[in-house]
């Protein structure tokens, strides 16, 4: 008698177990069996997908080359010319050096890689004046253009008023702080221009396109439009007796 409530009892505990070990199985299968996903971040910043090597996006950065990585595309005189003191090499594309110059030169096109969000352009300036008033009669500008046309907005580098007696060469850089025209080959264009009388020389040596990743999203997509926004003087070679008087010597 014992024995048989003590096999039923046995048996209602051991289906209970049963059952409950089952559901717990159950409760947490997903949990347990389910595979994790983790989700890696970029460790430079934010942006697209993709890698954004560093390096010069330009090829013949000081123009000892010249065609076909560099275009003339307006101007009365050739812009790319040997100079005695360049910077590197023995060439510059020079700008201006005579009355009502309008010059225009253009990099062979070059891709932007992917994962880079933003585009740094640096220039080295060697600049000379016969200007003697603090208007900015004459002008050299710089700017990001898709392939095929022209439609935005030039950036001031330097004028006449950036003259520099002591200085050989101003380091200037600008940063475009989103991609302009994402997704299409790019040319770097320069253009410079000086009034009917007193010219200024732009000569223009060691320039490069870089891209980078930002740690945060911009908004700005071009240049600014305000007179002399854009590049900014991050540094000078200072000696004058390379500044002068050959940076004085114009084409006419």
């Amino acid at each position: 008698m014992l024995s048989q409530l003590f096999t039923r009892f046995c048996g209602a505990i051991c289906l209970l177990g049963i059952l409950v070990g089952s559901f717990m199985s159950l409760a947490y299968a997903d949990t347990i069996f389910l595979p994790i996903i983790i989700k890696s971040s970029s460790s430079d910043g934010g942006g697209g997908g993709g890698n954004c090597p560093s390096g010069n996006l330009l090829q013949d950065s000081s123009f000892e080359t010249g065609s076909p990585y560099w275009t003339q595309l307006a101007g009365s005189y050739p812009i790319i010319q040997t100079f005695g003191n360049a910077l590197d090499g023995t060439k510059v594309a020079w700008f201006g050096g005579y009355n009502n110059a309008n010059d225009r030169l253009s990099s062979q096109p070059f891709t932007v890689p992917a994962g880079c969000t933003q585009l740094t352009i640096t220039v080295h300036v060697n600049l000379y004046t016969q200007e003697i008033s603090s208007f900015p009669y004459d002008n050299f500008y710089a700017s990001l253009q898709p392939v095929g046309s022209v439609t935005n907005p030039e950036i001031k580098v330097v004028d006449n008023t950036d003259d520099c007696p002591t200085c050989a060469w101003l380091r200037l850089t600008y940063t475009y702080n989103q991609i302009p025209n994402p997704g299409q080959p790019l040319r770097l264009y320069f253009h410079g221009t000086t009034d009917n009388s007193r010219y200024t020389n732009f000569r223009l040596d060691v320039v490069s396109v870089e891209g980078s990743r930002s740690a945060s999203i911009q908004t700005a997509t071009t240049a600014p439009n305000s007179d002399h926004a854009g590049f900014i003087i991050e540094s000078t070679l200072d000696q004058s007796d390379i500044a002068s008087p050959i940076s004085a010597v114009g084409k006419e």
